[in-house]
């Protein structure tokens, strides 16, 4: 984006404490902003400002913000709260950028104006402009208006462009529709708000709202209120009125308002104390306060009916100044604009307009579909509060730091933690990333268990927060708690609550550590996606817990015990899914707690090295005991339904859940019909242990040219010389970035299988036989994407045998290989015969599904060290 006003974005570091007066608010211009790719901070005002440039593209979803949305971001933009993030694009190609979407303001853009697309944050950006728009319509009558024309016009100043004419229409924000709608207008109710009942202060007495625990909000969208309405016929009767003590917004925003002016406050109070005098002053009152009735009286006309409706004024105020509520409000207007102790609270109604509440930040300069990427991938996650961060919030009262100790854990497990990471530390991501949501479920999990020991053993993930009896008791701990309070703590001298969960946080890193690098290194999981369920190495993540801090020093580094965790994670992933019974009983298990209630520690066990290691090692046999007992019984289950014979199981431990997991993994591969199965991150693993890497590139460059582009990739301006192992990239590495691709390309399969579905549903497309995994940089568009790869036997032959291109369809000499599968089906396509080879293509997802159940099989089978079989029950090596 070119522009020449760059001067005008909104500094960096700004502080968004700043007093109303301390900035212009006027615009001489057009504004315009450059694409700086700095964050910087964006007020309300901001967004009027640069509304004129500010665009929705094609990609985005219309939707707007109701009234509930809209009060909740008023409000914390009064508690002076961060408000969310705008995400802004700029398209890198040299055509009209402005054909990527609307403008939010109609009808079009300007012919010189460059736009900011916004790919996050449209929402809260057309909700602001939409009640900035609001602020206008006051209530107003034959030259009255509840707010000063003053303050509007110090309002309509921000906006350059003429916003107000401008909007789009939205949908009705309230529920209502018809005229309703406009008479409406945003109010400030004084007495909801807890800053005038704060100390005892209760400013508003029984009037106040703020105490309920159900307190309405501050901000409403209000429908002005006459005392009197006549009706045609000439009757009257009373209406009862609004809430007393209620402000219009636009007045307590705009900069000219009386409570940002100490001078027109000085004159505000001499008017109000001259009301007990015999002659106010009621015209410079109506002037000055005309908002002053609805505030004491709740209502702001004194009549309406079938003409137009006649405001209530300061002598209709005077008249009931003997009415007790009517005084009794007065004396609250009186103590606003005297009483400088309220000033701070009506400086943050000012500071709601021009402090900084938003951060701005830009995408790398992209074409729209890595702009359509980072929209999906921002707006996946729902906007809900997780129980993840319920815990944070309980747990942080008791240890402050406790972000960071989560920032440490992603330092430990990253290798590094840069700036942005550390502000998306609260990320909602899948837990296979093995980030917060992981890490906070096992910090309230050992939390608990430190604290209530076997009363907490059932407890799993974050349920503990909901219990009484741990809020309690966790708030307890100290010097002072009873001897029976004390008889479940993991350790008696907990000097208070922070101790005990910082202790946990430490113990949880290293626990996590140590499971994702066994996961990384010894399964081949390093790409987290591609993982599994997390939630099968729950009863793991739970044992650690008992492991002493000095001994997680040696069994972290040990060879041995590695490999046993590693074989037993491989075992557990594999396992059928447990639920929370099946769950319960296991980690119960592991800690050897009986079947019937008791209140005993869990503390971690002795520092002795003989004891520890015995325990460590009976804990590890209770695992695989128990999860064998629910596996085969699973099994059991399931090959009934099938009409099938259990598995053959020996009562070798390493025999049986071979057994089990080669069987389960066969029905898992048969079944695998979308990119999503859990089988398809195996497949990751697998192709990795055998050590696969890119597609050789100089044979893609040649089919290319040779098959006059039918076949491989076209020679890019920079060639790729070396072929990339499969792995996840080091920082900076985006480009190896590994990615789920079909080998028969999605179009072609789809078609040959006959069958609908997309490339995220289920497909016999997507069956798993025709999937592998690639780098980024070769399954984009400007590598595989729909075409067809070349297969070098001669070139790449250790690469194809790594992906399972040279497997047989059977063990039978003569047999047909996968590879030969793939180039009948290249040709079939290429020749028009599509139609013709639905046979074959069953036949190669088939025989590569084969090759991967042989892989599995061949992969449990691999003896264990004489160590890791020791840690695992064997006898091979004594302590």
């Amino acid at each position: 984006m070119r522009s020449d006003a760059s001067a005008e974005a909104p500094d960096a570091g700004q502080n968004h404490r700043q007093q109303p007066t301390d900035r212009p608010l006027s615009t001489e211009g057009t504004p315009s902003m450059q694409s700086d790719q700095r964050l910087v901070w964006w007020s309300w005002a901001d967004i009027v400002k640069y509304a004129h440039q500010l665009g929705i593209p094609n990609f985005q979803r219309g939707a707007v913000w109701g009234v509930a949305n809209r009060t909740a971001l008023l409000e914390s933009m009064f508690e002076q709260s961060p408000c969310g993030s705008f995400v802004l694009w700029q398209p890198a190609d040299d055509g009209d950028p402005r054909r990527h979407g609307v403008p939010v303001l109609p009808p079009s853009f300007g012919e010189d104006t460059a736009p900011m697309w916004l790919v996050d944050g449209q929402q809260r950006t057309r909700a602001m402009l939409d009640t900035y728009r609001q602020l206008f319509a006051v209530p107003s009558s034959d030259g009255w208006s509840l707010v000063r024309d003053e303050d509007i016009a110090s309002l309509r100043s921000l906006d350059p462009v003429e916003l107000d004419g401008g909007m789009r229409p939205v949908a009705s924000d309230d529920g209502d529709g018809g005229e309703d709608r406009e008479l409406r207008y945003w109010g400030a109710v004084l007495p909801a708000m807890r800053q005038f009942d704060a100390s005892g202060e209760n400013y508003f007495a029984d009037r106040s709202e703020s105490r309920g625990v159900r307190r309405g909000t501050m901000f409403r969208r209000i429908s002005p209120t006459a005392r009197v309405q006549r009706d045609g016929q000439g009757k009257t009767k009373r209406l009862p009125p609004g809430v007393p003590g209620t402000l219009p917004l636009a007045l307590l925003i705009a900069p000219t308002g009386v409570f940002n002016d100490r001078r027109q406050r000085q004159q505000a109070a001499q008017l109000l104390a001259d009301l007990r005098s015999d002659q106010p002053d009621f015209d410079a009152l109506d002037n000055l306060l005309p908002w002053g009735p609805l505030f004491v009286t709740g209502h702001a006309y004194e009549m309406m009916g079938s003409g137009a409706p006649v405001p209530m004024r300061w002598a209709d105020v005077h008249r009931r100044a003997a009415d007790a509520d009517v005084g009794f409000m007065i004396s609250r207007l009186v103590g606003l604009v005297t009483d400088d102790k309220w000033q701070p609270v009506f400086n943050q109604f000012g500071d709601m307009l021009i402090g900084g509440r938003f951060a701005v930040g830009w995408l790398p300069m992209s074409d729209v579909s890595a702009a359509i990427d980072a929209y999906v991938r921002i707006n996946r996650a729902g906007i809900r509060v997780r129980q993840e961060e319920q815990a944070l919030a309980l747990l942080s009262r008791a240890y402050p730091h406790l972000l960071d100790e989560l920032a440490e854990f992603i330092r430990v497990r990253d290798g590094d933690l840069s700036l942005e990471d550390g502000r998306s530390l609260l990320v909602h991501e899948s837990d296979r990333h093995m980030g917060f949501a992981v890490w906070m479920r096992a910090v309230t999990r050992y939390s608990a268990l430190a604290l209530l020991g076997t009363t907490a053993c059932g407890w799993l993930g974050t349920t503990a927060i909901e219990k009484d009896t741990f809020r309690y008791r966790l708030g307890r701990i100290g010097p002072g708690e009873t001897k029976a309070g004390t008889k479940t703590w993991a350790r008696l001298d907990y000097a208070d609550p922070g101790e005990l969960v910082r202790e946990c946080s430490a113990r949880v890193t290293r626990a996590l550590t140590l499971v994702d690098s066994v996961m990384s290194r010894e399964l081949q999981f390093d790409h987290r996606m591609a993982r599994p369920s997390m939630w099968a190495l729950t009863p793991l993540i739970d044992l650690l817990y008992r492991v002493p801090e000095p001994a997680f020093k040696e069994i972290e580094h040990d060879a041995g015990f590695r490999a046993a965790v590693a074989r037993l994670l491989h075992w557990a992933l594999l396992a059928p899914y447990l639920d929370q019974a099946d769950l319960r009983r296991l980690i119960s298990d592991i800690h050897d707690v009986p079947n019937t209630y008791v209140e005993e520690p869990l503390p971690p066990w002795s520092l002795n090295d003989e004891e520890w290691r015995g325990e460590l090692r009976g804990a590890l046999s209770r695992y695989q005991s128990t999860l064998l007992d629910l596996w085969r019984a699973r099994d059991a289950t399931y090959s009934e339904r099938r009409g099938e014979q259990p598995a053959l199981l020996t009562g070798d431990l390493s025999h049986d859940f071979t057994e089990l997991g080669v069987r389960a993994f066969r029905a898992d591969v048969h079944e695998s019909r979308s990119l999503q199965h859990p089988a398809v991150g195996w497949l990751y693993a697998i192709e990795r242990l055998g050590g696969a890497r890119e597609f050789q590139w100089e044979a893609q460059y040649e089919g290319y040219r040779e098959s006059s582009g039918r076949t491989g990739i076209p020679t890019p301006a920079s060639p790729h010389r070396d072929e990339a192992l499969l792995r996840r990239p080091d920082r900076g590495e985006q480009q190896l970035y590994p990615e789920k691709q079909h080998i028969v390309p999605f179009d072609y399969a789809r078609r040959i299988a006959n069958k609908g579905g997309t490339r995220a549903t289920a497909s016999p497309a997507n069956a798993i036989g025709n999937l592998t995994w690639l780098s980024q940089r070769q399954n984009g568009l400007d590598g595989f994407s729909n075409r067809w790869a070349v297969m070098d036997n001669e070139r790449d032959h250790e690469n194809l045998v790594a992906r399972g291109m040279l497997w047989q369809s059977s063990q039978q000499e003569g047999s047909t290989a996968a590879l030969e599968l793939y180039g009948g089906l290249r040709d079939a396509v290429i020749e028009g015969r599509i139609a013709d080879v639905t046979e074959e293509f069953d036949e190669f997802c088939r025989t590569r599904g084969d090759w991967m159940v042989h892989q599995m099989r061949e992969w449990l089978e691999q003896p264990l060290p004489d160590r890791a079989a020791w840690w695992l029950g064997g006898t091979a090596e004594s302590a």
